[in-house]
């Protein structure tokens, strides 16, 4: 999930009045819009593929001078984030790939691009103690659990 409030804490200048957008899967992937402030100017969604029979959506969200970000329900994956440069023309600066079907294949242990994960960053030793008991991980890092550590299907 990711939530844009109303600004920094004590700011004057909001520049979300509301925007939250659910990612991931389960039974009901949803993307929520409140009230937004004329900086955002178009929010769009539109379908990406599949994954596991759930449909991927890819969100466009784009501001009143034209910068845009897309990002996909899988991951929560920055996939494409076109700012202008100094001469005013746009510019991709995301690494990454264009289609669900090439992260889906290629992302591998890359995680190019994703914002949303079980776990960021690396858990030490891939192991954790919660409340008197020590729970051992699946290694996907040298010793360590990386992002939640390998998938189980």
């Amino acid at each position: 999930m990711i939530t844009f409030g109303k600004g920094f804490p004590n700011s004057e200048n909001p520049i979300w009045e509301s925007l939250t957008l659910f990612f991931g899967f389960g039974k009901q992937p949803y993307f929520q819009v409140g009230p937004v402030n004329l900086a955002m100017q178009r929010v769009t969604k539109e379908p990406w593929g599949t994954y596991r029979s759930e449909e991927v959506f890819l969100f466009t969200l784009q501001n009143a001078h034209g910068m845009n970000v897309k990002i996909s329900s899988y991951g929560g994956i920055i996939v494409e984030c076109n700012v202008p440069d100094k001469s005013g023309q746009f510019l991709d600066v995301v690494l990454g790939f264009s289609s669900l079907e090439d992260y889906l294949k290629y992302n591998g242990p890359y995680y190019f691009g994703c914002i949303t994960g079980r776990v960021c960053n690396r858990i030490t030793n891939a192991e954790f103690q919660l409340e008197g008991t020590t729970y051992k991980l699946i290694k996907n890092n040298s010793e360590n659990c990386l992002h939640g550590g390998i998938e189980v299907v």
